[in-house]
């Protein structure tokens, strides 16, 4: 799988995780992370003087794909944080764990060969009875909910083998990290959220898929037979998000007036958008960044971070109604919030260059040799 502009885009555009509002324990100031990734004494990891250090952040990114939303998100949070990368695709979730090993943010990221439903469901099993009913919105979506089929590889694709011994005793490493931070949130007696999730969901209908689907193009469905339809993505987010934790994905309008209405009837309420055009001179949006947050958080929910949130009183009370106002909600989205024009009005000419914005937000993401003639 190719690394799309989508995933640029959003990778780019979502904020690093946060904390928690409300008393925190001490914790050294952020460093700047070194080049080999994350140390065992970030995060809370060392010994600290004595000082009982924070929990570390945790992001979950959903369809991981190439892996790159995951590495992204581990390169602008602070030291510590832990990121779950999952994918209900075998030879995916084996090229991202690849990915992830071959990078400076390998001891952050996991990678797990599981669908978000599984996912969800394994974390409220893990969790034992008392978290049944945090995880009740997703415990039947999407059909048959089966255990988590585990860390990604060894797969061999295209004659590579992607998995060898090096990789795997990271993957290793990795794991008994995670498995700590989710006893430790068991023996707390709650079901295991996260700060953030970042998600470049699948969002073609049924209609255009080929019936003859290879693997890139069922990735990239939607529907109930691909296995990660709107409700559920919005279900298994909100069971999964901790109270005031924040969901950013990239979407088309319509499919974004989609997401958005079921996401609102989960609790999470859309703060901040961005629309993206792929031309200065284009009157109508291609995709739309979406930030959304889970209610109860009990700080400044509604503030608008990423992004303008001008119209965005309108779009809630247009998605509160669900489908029934879909062409309204469409157009209201399609309205509200920032502008980012990637590229010049003209196709080829003297304009058709990268634009100053586009180049500002994604530079930290790209090799300096991108952006030049």
């Amino acid at each position: 799988m190719k690394v799309g502009t989508d995933s640029m885009l959003l990778g780019s555009w979502a904020p690093p995780p946060r904390r928690a509002p409300g008393p925190a324990a001490a914790a050294p100031p952020p460093q700047r992370r070194p080049v080999g990734g994350c140390s065992d004494e970030e995060g809370g990891g060392g010994g600290g003087g004595g000082r009982r250090a924070s929990p570390p952040l945790r992001v979950l990114d959903i369809g991981t794909g190439t892996g790159v939303l995951a590495l992204m998100m581990a390169q602008k949070s602070e030291p510590g944080t832990l990121v779950d990368a999952i994918d209900s695709d075998e030879l995916a979730a084996a090229q991202a764990a690849l990915n992830a090993a071959a990078s400076p943010w390998a001891a952050a990221v996991r990678v797990r060969h599981a669908s978000l439903q599984e996912w969800a469901a394994a974390a409220a099993a893990a969790a034992g009875p008392g978290a049944a009913g945090a995880a009740s919105g997703c415990a039947g979506i999407g059909g048959g909910v089966g255990a988590v089929r585990g860390l990604a590889g060894p797969v061999v694709g295209s004659g590579l083998l992607l998995q060898h011994e090096h990789h795997q005793q990271q993957q290793q490493q990795q794991e008994h990290k995670h498995q700590q931070q989710q006893q430790q949130q068991q023996q707390n007696g709650g079901l295991l959220q996260y700060d953030a999730i970042i998600t470049n969901p699948p969002f073609f209908q049924r209609s255009s898929k080929p019936e003859t689907c290879g693997r890139r193009a069922a990735a990239r469905h939607a529907d109930a037979d691909s296995g990660l339809p709107f409700p559920d993505l919005a279900a298994g987010a909100a069971a999964l998000l901790r109270p005031g934790g924040e969901l950013s994905a990239v979407l088309p309008p319509p499919e974004a007036a989609e997401f958005v209405a079921a996401a609102g009837a989960r609790g999470l309420a859309l703060c901040a958008l961005t629309r993206v055009f792929s031309r200065a001179g284009n009157a109508r949006p291609k995709r739309l960044l979406l930030h959304l947050v889970k209610a109860g958080g009990g700080d400044s929910e509604a503030e608008a971070r990423g992004g303008d949130g001008a119209g965005l009183g309108l779009v809630a009370e247009l998605a509160s109604a669900g489908l029934s106002r879909r062409h309204e909600l469409i157009r209201a989205l399609e309205a509200a919030g920032g502008r980012l024009d990637m590229r010049g009005a003209a196709k080829g000419g003297s304009d058709d260059a990268f634009t100053a914005e586009y180049v500002q937000l994604t530079a930290d993401y790209h090799h300096p040799d991108f952006f030049r003639p």
